[in-house]
């Protein structure tokens, strides 16, 4: 199992599982033995769950993406950390990509408020 946690004010509606895009979208389900494709989302504790449907590879990256709705006011970007269990990894903060064109007009963002994270 894979959590990212610290998805402050992240919005995705009624929503209890949210669909993933990108090459290892199809390695994750919102439950175990659930249909591929999907991470569970956690309102109360604004964390995404992500149960491994498939196996992973031992080397390199395994990359997906999801959509959300930012709060409709603005606040600081939170430190978003991913953890696993299974074979237990504790939770360590993403890293921020450099280089990547961010969204600094919304909000008077800055840049480092605005970029993907890792």
């Amino acid at each position: 199992v894979v959590t990212i946690s610290n998805l402050a004010g992240a919005c995705f509606g009624s929503a209890t599982t949210v669909q993933l895009q990108g090459g290892a979208s199809g390695r994750f389900s919102a439950a175990s033995g659930g249909a591929a494709g999907y991470a569970a989302w956690s309102a109360s504790t604004s964390s995404l769950v992500l149960y491994v449907a498939s196996t992973l590879p031992s080397s390199g990256d395994s990359n997906f993406s999801f959509s959300l709705t930012n709060p409709g006011s603005p606040q600081l970007s939170p430190v978003v950390s991913i953890a696993t269990s299974g074979i237990a990894i504790p939770a360590v903060p993403m890293v921020r990509v450099a280089g990547v064109a961010s969204v600094t007009s919304l909000y008077g963002a800055t840049d480092v408020e605005s970029q993907p994270l890792q």
